[in-house]
């Protein structure tokens, strides 16, 4: 028994000569057994904490394997830098976005990429006030100096103590252009319907004015 509890029976019988388990005896037998019990009780408690360890361990490597096969695998660039610009680690669709090997990248700062130097700074003090940001839109700049547009999204991070920042960038330079082709179309649309109107009134205002004048044409015939 260890702490009230008991951890196990031992059972000891002789037959063969009377008086064997004399007081001393059993004393020591009972000593025994309270030691019995502190190891017993220790070796499940090691077990347990083995099969605790091993539990964690697994549900660790399987996050860990999660968050790799997103990191990987997601159709977004994502980027973690420390907020002096300094790159740590991006995935295969930000190297693919900027048109660049992960030895190539790595040697540049974050603001190399950016096409004013302003939306960073801007972006900077929007993540230090809120932790944040979200859809905040930024020219790019990829490595052969081509621009595209591209909403990020960052987040201000602690990893091993060390403040980090996290971004993700969607390239929406299609949508913008489809936008902007859109708004061209519908100005376009605006300024043929005020041409029209303006034709159409021009028309009509010639053809009244004439229609007058042959009717005063025809009242001076008559006298």
């Amino acid at each position: 028994m260890n702490q009230g509890r008991t951890s196990g029976i031992l059972y000891l019988e002789n037959n063969l000569a009377p008086g064997v388990f004399s007081p001393l005896r059993a004393d020591l037998l009972r000593l025994l057994s309270s030691q019995m019990a502190i190891s017993i009780d220790n070796a499940r408690a090691h077990a347990d904490l083995e099969r605790l360890l091993e539990s964690r361990s697994k549900a660790l490597a399987s996050a860990e394997a999660q968050i790799h096969s997103l990191f990987e695998n997601s159709p977004f660039g994502i980027a973690l830098s420390t907020p002096e610009g300094k790159i740590l680690s991006v995935n295969k669709a930000a190297l693919e976005m900027m048109r660049m090997s992960e030895e190539e990248l790595l040697r540049h700062s974050v603001a190399d990429f950016y096409g004013d130097p302003s939306d960073r700074e801007a972006l900077l003090k929007r993540v230090g006030e809120a932790g944040y940001v979200q859809d905040f839109g930024v020219e790019l700049v990829r490595h052969d100096g081509s621009r595209f547009h591209a909403s990020l999204h960052m987040s201000q991070l602690r990893l091993e103590g060390n403040e980090v920042l996290l971004a993700m960038v969607e390239d929406v330079t299609a949508q913008i252009t489809a936008e902007q082709e859109t708004g061209v179309l519908e100005e376009r649309a605006r300024l043929a319907r005020e041409l029209y109107d303006a034709v159409t009134r021009t028309i009509f205002s010639a053809s009244s004015s004439s229609h007058w004048s042959r009717l005063r044409g025809l009242a001076r015939a008559r006298r």
